[in-house]
């Protein structure tokens, strides 16, 4: 199951309970993975107990579904800094680059976040910057409830800014990057679309999924018969019975 960039701002809003919802309703006897493909917080810090504790019950429950033994993996997103320095228990962190997951029917996924696709050099550059030990001792000067503030705010801003997404070159960056893996499915979130893209080479047939944004709350599955489904996570009441009974798991 992937759910990703889902930007909360508040643990008041419905998104989060949700989330909490989708979460504490896993049927554990089938499902393997849980992925948060990174962006899950509009902003967080994993070094502020201000934002640790603003979020404390979804981190409860991912600690209490990965101890269950469903395995949790959090990929951090380009708006989420220092996750590591939060204390996990069970929950395996991705903080760059891809990383490869093996289910029990021997399938291989691909994941990671997706924003340095498309991005040029620049974006790397500033994203080392913001990253470094430097800037977030910076960020600590300042008190946590202003730094959340600013931050809502500029994230606020940057959504307003229109963006034109080339889906040709999307594609053929996406396949570069899974005939680069050993994997047969690649799962990415950031480019808040929903896109399956299929390539076929001699090399054999691979999947590159782009799993889309929460306006509308859904998570997405890849099944058992290495099927792939969307499915909504508000819409019934007996959303355990949907993601148990699922055809496609």
């Amino acid at each position: 199951m992937f759910v990703t960039d889902i930007h909360l701002r508040s643990p008041y809003e419905a998104n989060y309970k949700n989330l909490l919802g989708l979460i504490r309703k896993i049927d554990v006897t089938t499902v393997e993975y849980f992925v948060l493909l990174g962006d899950i917080f509009d902003f967080f810090f994993g070094y502020s107990r201000f934002f640790c504790a603003k979020f404390h019950e979804l981190f409860e429950a991912l600690e209490d579904l990965a101890t269950k033994g469903v395995r949790v993996i959090f990929v951090q997103g380009n708006h989420e800094f220092s996750l590591e320095k939060r204390p996990w228990k069970n929950v395996e962190l991705v903080l760059e680059g891809t990383y490869l997951i093996q289910l029990r029917n021997g399938t291989k996924i691909a994941i990671c976040h997706g924003d340095y696709l498309l991005e040029k050099k620049q974006y790397a550059i500033y994203m080392k910057i913001v990253r470094s030990s430097v800037f977030q001792n910076l960020t600590r000067l300042l008190p946590a409830f202003l730094v959340d503030q600013i931050c809502l705010k500029l994230a606020e801003i940057s959504r307003k800014k229109k963006r034109i997404l080339n889906r040709e070159k999307l594609k053929e960056k996406a396949s570069k990057w899974i005939f680069s893996t050993e994997a047969s499915f690649g799962f990415m979130g950031h480019f808040h679309v929903s896109l399956e893209c299929e390539f076929e080479t001699s090399l054999g047939s691979k999947k590159v999924i782009f799993v889309n944004a929460w306006q509308k709350p859904s998570t997405t599955i890849l099944g058992f018969d290495n099927k792939v489904c969307s499915v909504p996570i508000f819409t019934t009441p007996s959303s355990t019975k949907i993601i148990k009974d699922s055809k496609d798991l």
